[in-house]
Formats: structure tokens, C-alpha cells, sequence
């Protein structure tokens, strides 16, 4: 089902002449099959038809867990988007935080900085810092996310 989806992909990125960007997601309840099916697909078939992939770091720490590095490992090569932000539980439910220091050591949040580190040392990457509009962070908490991050990637 994948390399079929990926062939209409193709097909249109030919046709366009645009790259096209696959982004891998959780499932509803958080499942991780998606995520699980293409990390299972055959990289030299995926390589066959040039399509990019977005990682959205929420996602895949939610289903890869200690693992993420893993998963993202085998892909780095068409990776061109990082979508990043970092994951805030709120009983069953969750949100999209933005990324920041503080949270490496908190216990409560993932721990992201190596993470950022390794996707950075990537040719052609694209970081899109993304969290939930309604947490209503800081200006000075997201400006302090977004320095960090410039400090991870300047020093990979």
C-alpha cells in the first residue's frame, strides 16, 4: 500500500516538477502503525522514487519512544522537514509545546536536544517550530526555545 501511494506521489512530483514532502503521522489513539509500516518499508524501494519525508518529533516520540533515534536514523537521508515542538500531557490528552532547555531535565517532557542535534547534522534540513496555539507560551519561552535550538544546530 505504500509503494503505491508513493508511485501517485512520484507521478505528481514528475508531472509538477515540485518536491513533495511525506509526513508520517500518529494514528488515532496514538497509534504508532503508520509510523511502525514505514520504518518496515524497504528503503531501496522508497529510494526509486525521490520523495521526501517530514518528521514530526511529537509523533515519533510518541511511538517509538527510547527508539526514536532508531527509526529516524534509517530515513535521515530523505529527510527534509523536522517538524519541532515537544509533547505536554494533560491526563489522557496531549498537546504540542514548544521546544526548551528546561525541559531535558524536567522528567516530564522528552528529551529532545540529541534529537535535534543528530537531524541537524543532515544536508538541506528544514526545522518548523510548531506547539499548540491554546498553551499560550511565553514570547520569552518561545524565544528561548528557538536560541537553544540555533545554539544545538551551530554546534552539530
Amino acid at each position: 500500500m505504500i509503494e503505491q501511494g508513493i508511485k501517485k506521489l512520484y507521478a505528481l512530483q514528475e508531472e509538477y516538477g515540485i518536491t513533495i514532502v511525506c509526513e508520517p503521522k500518529l494514528g488515532f489513539n496514538k497509534s504508532g502503525f503508520g509510523i511502525n509500516a514505514l520504518d518496515a518499508f524497504p528503503i531501496e524501494v522508497w529510494e526509486k522514487y525521490g520523495i521526501k519525508l517530514c518528521i514530526d518529533i511529537g509523533d515519533y516520540l510518541l511511538a517509538t519512544s527510547d527508539k526514536v533515534t532508531d527509526y529516524i536514523e534509517k530515513w535521515r537521508e530523505y529527510i527534509k522537514v523536522v517538524h519541532l515542538h515537544n509533547v505536554e500531557f494533560q491526563g489522557d490528552k496531549y498537546t504540542w509545546i514548544p521546544v526548551h532547555p528546561s525541559h531535558e531535565m524536567d522528567e516530564i517532557h522528552f528529551n529532545v536536544k540529541e534529537l535535534i542535534n543528530k537531524l541537524s547534522r543532515s544536508a538541506d534540513i528544514f526545522f518548523i517550530f510548531e506547539h499548540t496555539p491554546h498553551t499560550n507560551p511565553t514570547d520569552t519561552f518561545v524565544n528561548e526555545g528557538i536560541e537553544w535550538v540555533k545554539e544545538i544546530i551551530q554546534t552539530s
